[in-house]
């Protein structure tokens, strides 16, 4: 009994360790299966009045989605259409206060002491509709404000609209005092459909052309290869790097009169270059009418549709800081640097922090490399080194030592293969040796990539003195003996000062860029099933 009981402690035991296995096996997915936080609507707002001789009569159709949660890649919401027969009322006043509040994460509220039928936003040139519905005093709902922009609410006046209009700020709550005279009329329900629509938070690829289309039943506008731009714009309190494409059309289509359509989409940038989220903006305009006037027959048509997605991805790092505009390979890059964090439009393969600085490695048509700091964002040019080994003097000692001649005369990135990472780089300032500031060189797989700041001549000498000058991988073309004092200077990037070799610290090495571990699955598998396999023979012996 007792080898049972203790037969069963250790089965349990295996069935634990095997959950424990099994964890590390649930990887992180990119962007594309990223989480994320959306704010959804779509509106669309239709007034339809008819005139006879007899009377006439006024329709107003509302179809509307939103929706506000966490998501992984498409979603789906319920959009609801209702269609509303308008019967005149009286004429009343509507005095009061008047509050409008926009929240930094695209969220617009409004209190207003006369009834609301429609609440839009514009920001630069581009127009949201952030709630329509039957009239109401209290309003909620979502609009992307750039910053700051202008809100007009729209208030129904017998067969006829009327608006105010009033200038906001992202984050602060405005307060108005008004005094109007509205007909409101009452509502009576026709019809109401519902259905289900999809929607995805695809973005368009970086530095590449976008492509805008807004389909309904009667009509299909399109925006192909519509430019980009890049800019710092408005994202959840903060300016960070942004790109944003917009697209403006104009299309006649026949007895529909001509439609007028915007398209914007701004995709915002935080910490190395990660996608922090996007805006995607709709905006499509219509009206047109046919005959009318008293005793006549007649028809007026009006359309306003808006569509808006807000996209926050979760786990981004979003910095704040100096923003700089540089052109790169002939395309432009804005950069943002705070505190070594550096965010940007481009993708970025490595940052590194340097001296006063971060040297960043993009991709831009090709591998580059820009220099930012608080104070201003410079390109870095990739250059050859030639490489011989060569003996010099540091503080009358002879040394053995790796020398790289590079022929430039500013900023510069050139990198060539070492035997470890105990080393020290000299740089010849003026005939005089300067230690080079440890951070403005690192090692990439066997080769050490130095940041020249600038200076056309550097010294590496090895710390462990059994590395010598033995590595292999080293094509010395000459060896010669250079005499160099060695002095103390501040210059460029780097903090100069000389030290003694012997002074160097051996313990001290050259950092080295790392990735990320990749967890290998194999091992796990394999312990899952030697640990079932041993369960399996315990629950045997317990059988028995």
């Amino acid at each position: 009994m007792n080898f049972k009981r203790l037969a069963s402690i250790v089965l349990s035991f295996l069935v634990l360790l095997s959950f424990v296995f099994f964890v590390p096996t649930v990887g992180s997915q990119g962007m594309n299966g990223a989480q994320a936080h959306v704010y959804y609507s779509s509106y669309t707002v239709e007034l339809h009045s008819s005139s006879s001789p007899i009377g006439g009569f006024e329709t107003l159709r509302i179809t509307n989605s939103t929706f506000n949660g966490t998501v992984k890649g498409e979603f789906t919401v319920q959009e609801q259409s209702t269609t509303y027969i308008l019967h005149t009322g009286s004429l009343k006043e509507y005095k009061g206060v008047l509050n409008v509040t926009l929240g930094t994460n695209g969220t617009v509220y409004v209190s207003s002491p006369a009834p609301i039928m429609e609440v839009k936003v514009t920001s630069g040139s581009q127009q949201e509709i952030a709630w329509a519905g039957t009239p109401s005093t209290k309003i909620e709902g979502y609009a992307y404000i750039n910053g700051s922009g202008e809100v007009e609410l729209i208030f129904l006046n017998g067969t006829e609209t009327t608006s105010e209009s009033f200038n906001v700020s992202v984050g602060g709550k405005e307060t108005y005092n008004i005094d109007v005279y509205l007909n409101v009329p009452s509502f009576q329900v026709k019809e109401t459909n519902t259905r289900e629509v999809g929607v995805n938070i695809q973005g368009f690829e970086r530095y590449h052309e976008g492509e805008f289309a807004y389909v309904n039943s009667s009509v299909e506008i399109k925006a192909n290869n519509s430019p980009f731009s890049v800019s710092t714009s408005y994202f959840d309190g903060m300016e960070v790097p942004s790109m944003i494409w917009r697209a403006m059309v104009m299309n006649s289509f026949s007895g529909l009169g001509q439609y007028n359509a915007s398209f914007m989409t701004v995709e915002f940038f935080g910490v190395n270059g990660t996608e922090a989220g996007m805006v995607k903006s709709t905006y499509v305009s219509n009206q047109v009418g046919l005959g009318g006037g008293l005793g006549h027959f007649g028809v007026q048509n009006s359309m306003e549709h808006s569509r808006l997605l807000i996209v926050q991805f979760e786990g981004v790092h979003v910095a704040q800081g100096k923003s700089f505009l540089v052109e790169v390979d002939g395309m432009p890059l804005m950069v943002q640097y705070d505190n070594g964090n550096v965010s940007t439009t481009a993708y970025v393969n490595m940052t590194h922090q340097v001296h006063r600085g971060a040297l960043v490695e993009v991709f831009l048509n090709g591998t580059h490399f820009v220099f930012v700091n608080s104070s201003n964002v410079t390109t870095v040019q990739q250059v050859k080194a030639t490489v011989k080994h060569t003996v010099i003097n540091v503080n009358s000692t002879q040394r053995g030592a790796i020398e790289a001649d590079i022929n430039f005369t500013s900023y510069a990135v050139f990198n060539f293969s070492v035997a470890n990472s105990s080393f020290v780089i000299y740089k010849n300032v003026s005939g005089h040796l300067v230690l080079l500031n440890s951070k403005d060189y690192f090692i990439i797989d066997g080769n050490v990539t130095v940041f020249s700041d600038p200076a056309q001549q550097y010294y590496l000498v090895y710390t462990s003195y059994n590395s010598g000058l033995s590595a292999q991988s080293i094509n010395a073309s000459s060896s010669s003996t250079s005499s160099l004092s060695t002095s103390t200077q501040s210059t460029g990037t780097s903090s100069q000062q000389s030290t003694s070799l012997q002074s160097s610290s051996p313990s001290s090495q050259t950092p080295q860029a790392t990735s990320t571990p990749q967890t290998n699955y194999a091992i796990y598998i394999v312990a899952i099933i030697v640990v079932i396999v041993v369960a399996i023979g315990i629950a045997y012996l317990l059988r028995r």
